[in-house]
């Protein structure tokens, strides 16, 4: 289920960052922040069997 959420969290922060049509680079941004907050979700707490899963589940994606 984590792997799910950590793709979920940077699909979502993808999403983000396309609708705001560059706005995301300022600092107070909410794209901005998702995506950051999405990075800090992916790495936090990672256990190598989740690294494991979430690269094989980026290498899945198209």
């Amino acid at each position: 289920m984590r792997v799910q959420a950590i793709d979920l969290a940077y699909r979502s922060a993808q999403a983000a960052i396309t609708v705001s049509s560059g706005a995301s680079n300022l600092a107070e941004s909410q794209a901005g922040r998702v995506y950051r907050e999405a990075l800090v979700f992916g790495v936090s707490g990672q256990t190598s069997a989740v690294m494991e899963a979430t690269l094989a589940q980026l290498m899945r994606s198209p």
